[in-house]
């Protein structure tokens, strides 16, 4: 049995934590929270997003395309997947926590 069907099949405790947080995108994605309509996906992006300043054309540009990259020395980038935000951070941050 090879890694992925093991993982697929059995994943339990921090596995199954990371699989669920990650969406198999890497450790460096987390996902950070879901949203059911406009304006709870405001409330995660305001709360996500690295500066204080947000623009409208910022928002658009995520739903539009999927993603929104970030010029932070933390984050790189933010994505929407079906109805969660992720948050996709630099992998020197990863590895430095």
């Amino acid at each position: 049995m090879n890694t992925q069907t093991l993982l697929n099949n059995v994943a339990t405790g921090t596995i199954k934590v990371l699989q669920d947080r990650t969406q198999d995108m890497g450790i460096n994605w987390n996902k950070v929270g879901e949203f059911n309509n406009f304006d709870e996906f405001v409330a995660l992006y305001d709360e996500w997003y690295p500066w204080e300043e947000t623009s409208w054309e910022d928002v658009e540009q995520l739903l539009e395309y999927g993603y929104l990259e970030v010029d932070s020395e933390e984050i790189e980038e933010l994505s929407v997947v079906d109805n969660s935000l992720y948050v996709h951070y630099r992998d020197i941050q990863v590895f430095s926590e």
